[in-house]
């Protein structure tokens, strides 16, 4: 706790200011019984400070969801980048 307090608990400092799309959102049914698979493109915009400038991710996520009584939970994600060298400094957010 005492880490998180301090000045140097963010990966990033300052921290990123992000906005996701999600888009093209299409749902099938999964490979178990309760599953279903959900395909989606995703646009992650990011800026940092005043110094340098924005970054775009694009990516295509494929999740499993499982029903699990009244709601649905992701079983399991894999995303593919659009990019096959990330032009970011780093990449500390969740796509």
């Amino acid at each position: 706790m005492e880490r998180l307090s301090g000045e140097h608990a963010w990966t990033e400092d300052p921290p990123s200011r992000v906005r996701r799309f999600v888009t093209n959102v299409r749902c099938a049914p999964g490979p178990g019984q309760g599953e279903i698979a959900v395909r989606s493109y995703q646009l992650l915009f990011r800026s940092r400070g005043d110094t340098r400038p924005p970054e775009w991710v694009a990516a295509e996520r494929r999740d499993i969801l499982r029903s699990v009584g009244d709601a649905l939970r992701l079983r399991s994600r894999e995303i593919t980048v659009d990019e096959s060298v990330l032009r970011t400094q780093n990449l500390a957010v969740f796509l």
